[in-house]
C-alpha cells in the first residue's frame, strides 16, 4: 500500500486533452465495444493508426493553405473509431454507402437510441425487375376487377406503370392490393445480408462483376460460404449457396439461409 505523505499539487490535463474517469471510460467503452461487435459482423477489421503523423500527410490532401490546427473546441488527441469513422477499400459503388449506413443504424439500435432512419428508395434494378413480376403475376387475375384508371396502367405494364397502381386512391383499388406482395418482399441482397447480421453471423459485402474475382476475394477474407444472388435467384426467391471448402454448391429459398446458417454453426 503506497500512501502519500505530502498534499498533491494539482497539475493541469495539457491543453486539448483530458482525464477519462472511471464513469466515463466505462461508457466510451461500452459504445467502443458495440461498434467492434457490430463493424466485425459486416466483415471490417480495425486498423490502428499512429498517434501523430507528419504534417506531409494532411498536405496531400487539405493543401498548404488548409488550417490544419487544432481548433477551439476540439481536442488535440482523439480516438479514430470514438468518431465512428469507418471506410471500405477496394470499391465504390453504391452498394458500399447502403452497406455503411445499415452499420451505423445497427450501432445507434444497439445503444438504444432512439432513432429512424429514413431513405427514399425503389431498390436497385434487380430488386425492381423482380418485383415488378412478382406484381404483376398478382394482378393478372384480378385486371378486371381493378378501377378503369389501374386497368389502363396494368396495360402499360411494359413501360413500367403497374407500380403506379399501388398509389391508387379507388377503394376498390385498395381492397383488392390487402394482399399484393410489397417492395421488400422482393430479396435482394442487402436485406438478406442484413438479416444475417442481426443473427449474429459475420457478412462480407463483395462487389465485383466477375464472379471468379468475388469467389477469391471471398476465400482471403476466410469465407466458408458464398451466397449467389443474380436475377434467376430474384426472380425464383430462391439463393445458391456455395461451400468454399467443399466447392459444392446447392439452392434454397431465401427465407430459409438464416435458419440453415443458425443450424449449422449451433
Amino acid at each position: 500500500i503506497a500512501m502519500a505523505t505530502k498534499k498533491a499539487t494539482g497539475v493541469a490535463a495539457v491543453r486539448g486533452t483530458r482525464d477519462l474517469w472511471a464513469k466515463d471510460l466505462a461508457a466510451q467503452q461500452h459504445v467502443v465495444s458495440i461498434m467492434q461487435s457490430t463493424c466485425s459482423r459486416y466483415g471490417y477489421a480495425p486498423v490502428q493508426t499512429p498517434m501523430i503523423e507528419s504534417t506531409d500527410l494532411y498536405m496531400r490532401s487539405l493543401g498548404t493553405t488548409s488550417d490544419i490546427v487544432s481548433k477551439r473546441g476540439r481536442y488535440r488527441e482523439f480516438q479514430q473509431f470514438g468518431k465512428m469513422r469507418i471506410e471500405y477499400l477496394g470499391s465504390n459503388g453504391p452498394h458500399i454507402d447502403i452497406d455503411v449506413l445499415a452499420m451505423a443504424n445497427d450501432v445507434v439500435n444497439a445503444l438504444g437510441l432512439d432513432l429512424t432512419l429514413h431513405i427514399n428508395t425503389l431498390g436497385c434494378v434487380d430488386s425492381r425487375k423482380a418485383y415488378r413480376s412478382t406484381l404483376t403475376a398478382f394482378l393478372d387475375p384480378l385486371k378486371h376487377e381493378l378501377s378503369a384508371d389501374s386497368q389502363q396502367r396494368y396495360v402499360g405494364l411494359s413501360r413500367g406503370s403497374v407500380l403506379r397502381i399501388l398509389d391508387s386512391k379507388d377503394s376498390r383499388d385498395k381492397e383488392l392490393l390487402q394482399d399484393a406482395p410489397r417492395l421488400l418482399d422482393s430479396v435482394s441482397a442487402i436485406q438478406l445480408a442484413a438479416a444475417l447480421r442481426r443473427a449474429g453471423h459475420v457478412v462480407h459485402w463483395i462487389e465485383f462483376p466477375q464472379l471468379k474475382k468475388q469467389l477469391k476475394l471471398a476465400d482471403q477474407f476466410g469465407c466458408t460460404y458464398a451466397i449467389l444472388l443474380g436475377q434467376d435467384e430474384l426472380d425464383l426467391g430462391y439463393v445458391t449457396l456455395k461451400d468454399l471448402g467443399g466447392r459444392t454448391q446447392q439452392t434454397l429459398p431465401a427465407e430459409n439461409v438464416v435458419a440453415y446458417f443458425d443450424q449449422l454453426l449451433a
